[in-house]
């Protein structure tokens, strides 16, 4: 099970850690090789099998989003692709920051409200 942002729980989906990988990647070419390219299949798909792995090893029912995120980097990484790892987990932040930005706008939206005496 994965435990997402929100505090709710789906059914883990390997699938959504390829899709996730190959994203980076595609939209990260500039950083790979040009000999390599052609084996970009094999390439996310020996990434996805060590996050898999790592996932495994953690031996837990439950598993958070972040945790996932974060093994999925340090899968890229281990695997030689530094940059394109940096890359993902530069967007992961960024991503978490404006999540937290949007979550302080719409409390502070309430909370004008809450402090005006007529609705």
């Amino acid at each position: 099970m994965v435990e997402k942002r929100n505090g709710t729980f789906d059914k883990f989906d390997p699938s959504k850690i390829k899709s996730a990988i190959r994203k980076a990647f595609i939209n990260n070419k500039i950083y790979i090789e040009p000999e390599k390219e052609n084996d970009l299949d094999n390439i996310i798909q020996s990434i996805t099998e060590l996050a898999l792995k790592s996932l495994y090893n953690l031996n837990v029912c439950i598993v958070h989003i972040e945790m996932i995120q974060n093994i999925v980097v340090d899968s890229i990484r281990k695997k030689g692709y530094k940059t394109i790892a940096s890359i993902y987990d530069e967007y992961k932040n960024y991503r978490k920051e404006a999540r937290e930005m949007y979550t302080d706008r719409v409390i502070k939206k309430i909370n004008s409200y809450i402090d005006k005496s007529q609705w």
